[in-house]
């Protein structure tokens, strides 16, 4: 049975970190590592609930549940919360008026 059960892997930088923190938080466990899955370690529907909101507030960033249900493990979530910031810092730059153009430039 040993075989089956991962190798426990320390979160890696800061999204994994703090979504580890809520995890714990909410699942009421000591540790969680960045290759747990959310519900083989005790969570649920009502738990997955929390987890979104606590990510909300921690990242400004609405995870859909139906991206928890699908990516239940804690790397595979932050990966996907990075992607999103990324695209929206990189969206903020687009929109800003830096790369207006003055009249008359190339």
């Amino acid at each position: 049975l040993s075989h089956l059960v991962a190798a426990f892997e320390q979160p890696i930088g800061e999204t994994e970190v703090v979504i580890a923190s809520i995890w714990q938080t909410v699942l009421g466990l000591d540790r969680v590592g960045r290759k747990d899955n959310f519900f083989r370690l005790g969570g649920h529907s009502l738990l997955i609930m929390q987890a979104a909101n606590l990510i909300k507030q921690q990242f400004d960033v609405d995870v859909s549940l139906e991206v928890l249900y699908q990516k239940p493990i804690l790397a595979d979530i932050a990966k996907a919360i990075e992607i999103h910031a990324d695209q929206a810092a990189l969206s903020a730059v687009i929109d800003s008026d830096e790369f207006e153009l003055e009249e008359g430039t190339i």
